[in-house]
């Protein structure tokens, strides 16, 4: 059975789950990437969840050296963002029993191409506007939970730090 196109009984085994076996909270995912010297796209990585495997590609656009033949790494990012919102949305609806029949989600993100082309110390991100409408009545309180219980929303908001490592 579903709601809100989420599978009911994949969300309540899920629970079950990592309520009984503390290690089962915890969820890597892993991504195998490699820049393409010839050709484009620039870049293509494996990405795996632990239950399926992925590919995926990125290119830049023509100004910053790329074909533009995949979407841009920037643009894979708030996509990145926006779909784990909307997930974590649609599920803390579906968690409360709340039936959406329209969820439609616009965003943007505005940069500052300086420091990219090492030309400034000025922030890169300047902002990230996300705009939800539902058919739902009470969507701002359903907003304001998912806002805190998303790991992308999480993860900006509260500076998770990045470890890059040489090999």
């Amino acid at each position: 059975m579903r709601l809100n196109n989420v599978r009911l009984d994949a969300l309540s085994k899920t629970i079950q789950r990592i309520k009984a076996d503390p290690q089962a909270r915890r969820k890597s995912t892993f991504l195998n990437a490699r820049w393409s010297f010839l050709g484009s796209p620039q870049f293509k990585a494996t990405i795996d969840n632990g239950e399926n495997k992925f590919e995926l590609e990125a290119d830049e656009a023509i100004e910053k050296g790329g074909e533009g033949k995949a979407p841009d790494p920037l643009s894979i990012f708030l996509f990145g963002v926006v779909s784990s919102f909307a997930s974590t949305l649609v599920l803390t609806a579906t968690l409360q029993g709340v039936v959406l029949n329209r969820l439609e989600i616009h965003a943007r993100i505005q940069t500052n191409e300086l420091k990219t082309f090492g030309l400034s110390d000025e922030p890169i991100v300047e902002s990230l506007e996300i705009k939800v409408s539902s058919d739902f009545d009470q969507l701002k309180e359903l907003v304001e939970v998912a806002k805190k219980r998303c790991a992308t929303i999480f993860s900006i908001t509260n500076g998770v730090s990045v470890e890059v490592k040489v090999e």
